[in-house]
């Protein structure tokens, strides 16, 4: 039970930590370009190039983690 609370405080902790961070980082970034729109094509390009990312490496096969055959 210990075990699952303090894995659940730091999991809360670090979603509050990257979303005050987020927020602050969108916030220079604006002040930076002067408009929201620049932010929102950043954004959008992160977005679509990591979608192409998992387009191009994914793969449908089995993912062998613990192979011991090769020792």
């Amino acid at each position: 039970m210990l075990f699952r609370v303090l894995f659940e405080s730091i999991s809360n902790t670090a979603g509050t930590l990257a979303a005050i961070i987020g927020t602050v980082g969108a916030g220079f970034f604006v002040e930076l370009v002067g408009s929201f729109k620049g932010f929102l094509v950043l954004t959008s390009v992160l977005y679509f190039s990591a979608a192409v990312f998992w387009n191009v490496f994914s793969t449908g096969e089995r993912v062998k983690f613990d192979d011991s055959t090769l020792d």
